[in-house]
């Protein structure tokens, strides 16, 4: 038999070309037929895949399958009915009027995920429900599949529906209805996006209830979808009011969006979840606060933040926070105020120090939480405030703030300070490195012309000593908690009294000792005595304080003595030795020894220092 002869080139390339040209050819058949036949063909393969798999029914009075002009085919159920999986509720998985669904088709042809483009629902109820181990009872093909989403939705129309969520692996239970509004509202800036629908919802997260409404334009977004979408609603917990207008791409996670908000305090009672810090602003009831608020991804931004707290504190500025872990990123939060009315009452409750006028004289000052340096490495920060003003503060002894701190990788920098304190100002700048196992702690302050009358409560009401304070503190320290960073401490603290400065005769002829000149005081309790010098320079050294000068000088009275600071213990103990420059009938020989915590000082007289030798004014 003669051999075949080979097929010459240019036919075999036809051939393929034919094979190639028949593959479209066969799916427009395909899809000519299904569209001719009305997909009534599919139903019952439909059905019997769905049974063989999952083992539920799938009931529908018609089926429709187009493909547009982008070649993106949708199937349309007409009368849908889903059985539930039998571990959900009893309710089918879904029923529905209509469901249309329209995919993107090169996610069809392979890979991890299909795509819907467009998800429209009529007339529908649907339960949605998932296990705390990822089981997932929309899963039809692969019922017992519990690993990650396979199936992402861009866009939703759905009209006349309700949807009924539960997350048991977050404790969620939620249900939601969407209805149209009585008429389109229109969106200010976008024409396109007119408000047409009313979406309600309410539920309960992690034992705490929630519910709201908002009208929404016609398609909610999700996702990488590249729309937005446009809203106007609120929404309430146990104990706060929240209202939002804005853009959204996202219906779920509410990312590139960008809104005005309003949150405020309901009642004097109820949790404020899911607001940050809640137990402190749980303290400063009422309060509320609007901005404009961006969210891209991780990044939140409120800015034009008004904010009302407590009684009279009052706040503007902005906030940026970053919190996107996930992309191995560090958490961030900076915020910047700009000239805020702070009242001290209310920074108190905020923090969680309860005035002194609300707990008995008998009662011990309240334990304080022992803060942790990893505290300080969890995320990074930054705080700037502009000329804040206080408002009413104890004996106007805060009057205004300045500052710039910074948070980086577990070094927290106070890089300038600027308090406006007792009529005069403290300055300075400080480092706190808790990057390592142990705290390192540099301090330096300075401090211009304080009035002592208003840092003192006695000294207030009796008028005894008078006059301004100046100072310098240089301090470092290390240790791994607060009382280990007290006892370490080292460095130098120098402090002065200004040119002016006076006291009344009466605290003369008692530092003195002198009773000739109390006894004069009982006709004048005004007069006063001018002060020659005051100042008084500590050595630190293991965390205790001392006194290396000291110097007090009157035109009667000097002072020599010794003390010590223990800034661990927070205790006094010095030995103050009156040297009369005069000679007085009814003095006494003695010392003064002032002891115990610095808060209640107790002063009694004690045998005279034999090398008392004051220092005197330069």
């Amino acid at each position: 038999m003669p051999p075949t002869p080979p097929i010459p080139r240019t036919r075999r390339r036809r051939a393929l070309v034919a094979m190639l040209a028949g593959v479209p050819l066969a799916l427009v058949l395909a899809i000519a037929l299904a569209w001719a036949l009305d997909g009534l063909w599919l139903k019952p393969a439909i059905q019997r895949y769905v049974m063989s798999h999952a083992g539920r029914s799938f009931e529908f009075s018609e089926i429709h399958v187009r493909v547009d002009r982008a070649l993106d085919p949708s199937v349309e159920f007409r009368d849908l009915a889903v059985q539930n999986a039998p571990w959900a509720d009893p309710r089918p998985l879904i029923v529905a009027r209509r469901l249309k669904a329209t995919f993107a088709w090169r996610t069809l042809l392979g890979g991890d995920m299909t795509v819907v483009r467009l998800l429209e629902l009529e007339g529908a109820e649907v339960d949605l429900e998932r296990q705390a181990d990822g089981l997932r009872n929309w899963r039809l093909g692969q019922p017992d599949d519990r690993g990650p989403p396979r199936v992402r939705v861009q866009a939703l129309d759905a009209r006349e529906s309700r949807l009924h969520t539960v997350h048991r692996g977050i404790d969620l239970r939620a249900l939601a209805s969407i209805a149209p509004l009585p008429a389109p509202r229109p969106v200010a800036g976008r024409p396109d996006l007119p408000l047409t629908k009313r979406l309600a919802f309410e539920g309960t997260y992690q034992g705490h209830a929630f519910a709201g409404s908002a009208a929404v334009s016609e398609l909610l977004t999700f996702g990488e979808s590249g729309a937005r979408f446009a809203f106007d609603g609120e929404g309430r917990t146990e104990g706060l009011h929240l209202e939002a207008r804005g853009l959204a791409t996202d219906a779920h996670q509410m990312d590139d969006s960008e809104f005005d908000a309003r949150v405020a305090s309901e009642g004097e009672r109820g949790s404020l979840w899911p607001l940050p810090l809640r137990e402190a602003f749980a303290r400063v009831r009422p309060f509320a606060a609007t901005a404009h608020v961006t969210k891209s991804g991780g990044r939140w931004a409120a800015t034009g933040l008004q904010a009302e707290l407590g009684h009279r504190t009052r706040l503007a500025g902005e906030l940026h926070v970053l919190d996107d872990r996930d992309a191995g990123r560090r958490r961030r939060v900076d915020a910047s105020l700009r000239e805020p009315r702070l009242d001290l009452a209310d920074l108190r409750a905020f923090t969680g120090q309860a005035p002194d006028a609300a707990r008995p004289a008998s009662a011990p000052a309240p334990a304080r939480k022992e803060a942790s340096p990893d505290q300080l490495r969890t995320l990074d920060a930054s705080l700037d405030v502009h000329d804040a003003r206080f408002a009413d503060s104890d004996r106007g002894l805060v009057q205004s703030l300045s500052m710039r701190a910074r948070l980086e990788r577990g070094v927290l920098r106070l890089e300038s300070l600027d308090l406006g304190l007792a009529g005069g100002h403290l300055e300075g700048s400080a480092t706190l490195d808790a990057s390592g196992p142990e705290a390192s702690l540099a301090l330096a302050l300075q401090a211009r012309g304080l009035r002592l009358e208003r840092l003192s409560d006695k000294l207030a009401a009796s008028g005894g000593v008078e006059g301004r304070l100046d100072g310098r503190a240089a301090l470092r320290a290390q240790g791994a908690t607060r009382e280990a960073l007290a006892r370490s401490a080292a460095g130098t603290i120098e402090a002065a009294l200004a040119p002016g400065a006076s006291v009344t005769r009466r605290v003369d002829a008692k530092l003195g000792l002198n009773g000739d000149e109390w006894l004069r005081t009982l006709f004048d309790h005004d007069e006063r005595v001018p002060v020659a010098c005051a100042a008084l320079t500590l050595e630190v050294a293991g965390g205790v304080g001392t006194s290396r000068r000291l110097v007090f000088e009157t035109e009667r009275t000097a002072l020599a003595g010794r003390g010590t600071l223990d800034f661990a213990a927070g205790t006094l103990d010095a030995t103050l030795m009156p040297v009369r420059k005069e000679r007085a009938l009814f003095a006494l020989d003695r010392s003064l020894h002032a002891s115990g915590p610095w808060h209640a000082v107790k002063v009694a007289l004690g045998p005279p220092l034999a090398d008392a030798k004051p220092q005197r004014c330069p």
